[in-house]
């Protein structure tokens, strides 16, 4: 098989599947020894700002997932975690007085020794200038409360304003720890650099930060009096010298771990998921990571795993900017090697889904899968209900889906007791037939985007939408007076610019078959399983002829294997993905540890967008590895960027859908060529969906894909030159 055949087609643009590389929070499962310590009260104070003072005159960019936050974290807490005592605070009710007494009242004085205390702010953040200079840039950061006070002028001029900076957060944990509360997390969920849209993102940062940034060593913005007469009484009241806390805060943080969305120079990104799921990106790869494990972990582990699902969603928009959460701990603690929020889990399960409500045999579920995967799960998807053994009790049959709240009809199978907070785990995914690409039309075609969206409308299973309301998968925009595909970034896809004036009208013509690819891919994306597949399957890529594995996945779940052991996991920096230079080859690993015969297919995703299925289905007997290809492996070419591998592994055949691939090769025209891959993966998931048995199938618009029968693991690279 050529290279050329193999990576590249025509047309396109990127559309990654999974970023899974080594998928770090697959190989967290595999550490034993997590400290689990006991634990007194749980207490969480848990603060979101979408709309603060001044968006309706537009000083300020009102987020959308903030508040969102604030709801994934108390779910999680009151459900995963069994905190029982939690207060939230949104919008309107976020002033800075009410933050810093009920900081104060609520978990300081009302904190004993022993407790577990959390606090989590999700909202805009800043800098202003630090007469401490603790840091070599004069500059502290803060979080921006409701009642913000923007400077008359601003952005124009700079001033005093109203926020709350990390020297009173560090006097507030060390208020904490003076009561003998060491067990304090501090989640923040805001940056402070870059503030702004970039396509389809919010950054969480104050609005003209870097205009008053002047030279990156300096800002017009000055701490109100009122924070330095706060820090004075608390300095006070902890019989602090304050060159001593001036000292400490040199340092590291006063008291229990702080969690932090980006580093101090990066940007945190408020994004929308799943069509209409607003939500941090760190806490969303947080809280769903979270939910996903069986048991107690240690915060070194999971914020590497946090790390590497943030990184996976940049990579995959695809955006070259970073965001890199990190931690923080207190000195001498070691508390990087306790269990993240101080507490062991209160089940021993992972959970796709947990109940919320129930009504007789009608059950409303919290799903808990990552965003990717929601929309397999509506009308139509089966949930197993498991006890605290993992023994299957009931089998929920979903009939709606609004957001991250299904509801369905429950077949007990067992006499476990229905309960909130029981755990379910996916059976059977519903991709429905009609999915659609959405792009998001930048004001940049202005003059011509209702032109833009007609034409786009034309299109079968094309949607065209405003930005900042709902998720887009891509977004047309011009840029340099050239009209193309952009990420939800607004970074361009590779190939994709026009020439210099071309019409919007010309450009959407050109860009037909891509559409139809990146369509493609889309439909693909609604497979991955690598974490509820039930097969016993694991695939690696390795350097072809050699065995110097690259980059690896397994099916957690089903109890894959990995194929190389990694002996140490660090918190920081995140693993990149593998790099591959033009020119190389490589080969992928597949092992079938199923006692059945599987059938194995293999997608492609290059960097501009190609959808490639490899031509021939492979037989894998019963615990049995294969190499593909087994000789010379597979020469990589242009573009550079991020490709990606998808391994099937299905008990029933794919004969069809991979005979079906010849005739895109026959199509001469890139329209047809787009379409005939559309038509591959549909037969792709009809297959699978003919695989599917003792399923009871509530209408013909939707395909079934059983995780006991079929699993669909990514491996992602990256080529450069």
């Amino acid at each position: 098989m050529k290279r050329r055949q193999w990576l590249q087609m025509s047309g396109g643009a990127i559309a990654t599947l999974g970023m899974n590389q080594l998928d770090l929070e697959h190989k967290a499962l595999r550490y034993a020894g997590v400290l689990a310590q006991g634990t007194g009260r749980k207490r969480a104070l848990l603060v979101g700002i979408n709309k603060y003072t001044g968006t309706s005159k537009g000083e300020w960019l009102p987020l959308q997932g903030a508040v969102n936050d604030v709801e994934l974290q108390r779910e999680l807490l009151s459900l995963r975690f069994g905190f029982k005592d939690i207060q939230v605070l949104t919008d309107e009710k976020v002033t800075r007085a009410n933050i810093v007494d009920t900081f104060n009242h609520f978990l300081i004085q009302g904190a004993k020794p022993g407790d577990v205390v959390v606090f989590h702010f999700s909202g805009h953040g800043s800098n202003v200038n630090d007469p401490d200079k603790v840091h070599d840039d004069g500059l502290t950061g803060t979080i921006v409360p409701y009642d913000h006070e923007l400077p008359f002028g601003y952005p124009n001029t700079g001033g005093v304003v109203n926020d709350i900076t990390a020297g009173t957060l560090f006097l507030l944990m060390a208020a904490l720890k003076q009561k003998d509360v060491t067990n304090v997390t501090v989640v923040l969920d805001s940056c402070y650099a870059g503030a702004g849209v970039r396509g389809n993102l919010i950054v969480r940062s104050r609005p003209g930060e870097f205009e008053l940034r002047g030279n990156g060593r300096t800002s017009k913005l000055e701490m109100n009096p009122r924070e330095r007469d706060e820090q004075q009484r608390w300095l006070k009241a902890l019989n602090l010298p304050k060159d001593d806390w001036i000292k400490l805060r040199r340092g590291q943080i006063a008291n229990g771990v702080a969690l932090l969305a980006a580093a101090r120079n990066q940007q945190a990104v408020d994004a929308v998921f799943a069509k209409d799921i607003h939500a941090g990106v760190f806490t969303q790869a947080l809280t769903r990571y979270l939910w996903q494990q069986t048991e107690a972990q240690t915060l070194n582990i999971v914020m590497t795993a946090a790390q590497s699902k943030t990184e996976k969603f940049l990579k995959t928009v695809p955006n070259a900017r970073t965001q890199t959460p990190f931690s923080e701990v207190a000195p001498g603690t070691r508390n990087d090697q306790k269990s993240i929020y101080f507490s062991p889990f209160q089940t021993n399960g992972s959970a796709d889904a947990v109940i919320k409500q129930v009504r007789g045999n009608q059950v409303k579920v919290l799903l808990t899968v990552d965003p990717g995967s929601v929309e397999a799960l509506g009308r139509g998807a089966q949930l197993k209900l498991v006890d605290d053994t993992g023994a299957e009790t009931g089998i929920l049959h979903i009939e709606s889906r609004n957001q991250l709240e299904a509801q369905g009809t429950l077949q007990r199978t067992g006499n476990a007791k229905l309960h909130p907070g029981a755990d379910l785990q996916e059976q059977i995914r519903a991709i429905p037939k009609d999915i659609t690409l959405r792009i998001g039309l930048d004001r940049s075609l202005a003059p011509d985007i209702e032109t833009a969206k007609q034409l786009l409308q034309a299109m079968p299973r094309i949607e065209a939408l405003p930005l900042l309301q709902q998720e887009v998968h891509y977004i047309l925009g011009r840029k340099d007076g050239q009209v193309g595909l952009f990420s939800p970034g607004f970074d361009p896809l590779p190939d994709s610019p026009g020439e210099v004036g071309e019409t919007v009208t010309a450009a959407i013509k050109r860009l037909q078959a891509q559409f139809s690819l990146l369509l493609a891919a889309r439909i693909l994306k609604l497979m991955l399983n690598t974490q509820s597949s039930r097969l016993k399957v694991s695939a690696a890529m390795r350097v072809a002829n050699s065995k110097e594995i690259l980059a690896q996945s397994f099916t957690v779940r089903g109890g894959g294997k990995p194929m190389q052991t990694i002996q140490s996991l660090p918190a920081t920096p995140v693993q990149p993905l593998s790099r591959l230079k033009v020119g190389q080859t490589f080969q992928l690993v597949v092992q079938n540890q199923e006692a059945q015969l599987l059938y194995i297919g293999v997608v492609f995703v290059n960097p501009d967008g190609t959808v490639l299925l490899y031509p021939t289905e492979q037989q894998l007997a019963a615990n049995q590895e294969m190499v593909i290809p087994a000789q010379d492996g597979i020469e990589l070419q242009p573009p550079l960027g991020v490709a990606e591998v998808l391994i099937i592994a299905s008990a029933v055949s794919l004969e069809r859908a991979l005979s079906a691939l010849s005739a895109i090769r026959q199509q001469q025209q890139a329209t047809q060529r787009g379409q005939a891959t559309i038509d591959a993966v549909g037969q792709l998931l009809d297959d699978l969906d003919a695989g599917t048995r003792g399923s009871k199938r509530p209408a013909s618009d939707v395909r079934l894909v059983d995780t006991r029968q079929m699993a669909a693991l990514s491996i992602a690279f990256e080529i450069v030159a």
